[in-house]
């Protein structure tokens, strides 16, 4: 719950000191603060998922989303999104796969996100 409260007031911030970093503290975003909080949160995240889920899974749900949102994505309200929102159905996805198919929970979704990606770098490929 905190790490969406900080995602939502803080996004615009941790995009621009991402991005730029002198910028962000020319228009006055502690980015030291900003950033620290930031490892903070994901270290934690990562703490307690990795019990529930395991490795597998939160390393697959940290990068492929993110990789398949970039294919498609034109602007960062996008970009952020189509991560979010394929990540959540992959997960699902992959738990209802599990559940009917009788597959490993982890393995079922980390597939599902992988052809996830593969999908969009397809997709991606075709637009161009």
């Amino acid at each position: 719950m905190l790490v969406a409260v900080l995602w939502v007031f803080q996004l615009n911030g941790l995009t621009l000191s991402a991005v730029h970093p002198e910028l962000a503290e020319s228009r006055g975003i502690r980015t030291g603060v900003l950033e620290a909080l930031f490892n903070c949160a994901v270290a934690v995240v990562v703490t307690l998922t990795m019990t529930w889920v395991g490795l597998l899974v939160i390393n697959s749900l940290l990068v492929l989303p993110g990789a398949a949102a970039r294919n498609l994505a034109r602007n960062m309200r996008q970009y952020t999104l189509l991560s979010l929102l394929g990540g959540l159905v992959c997960g699902i996805g992959g738990l209802m796969v599990s559940y009917y198919v009788g597959t490993s929970t982890g393995a079922s979704i980390t597939l599902l996100l992988a052809v996830w990606f593969f999908l969009s770098f397809a997709l991606r490929r075709v637009k161009r």
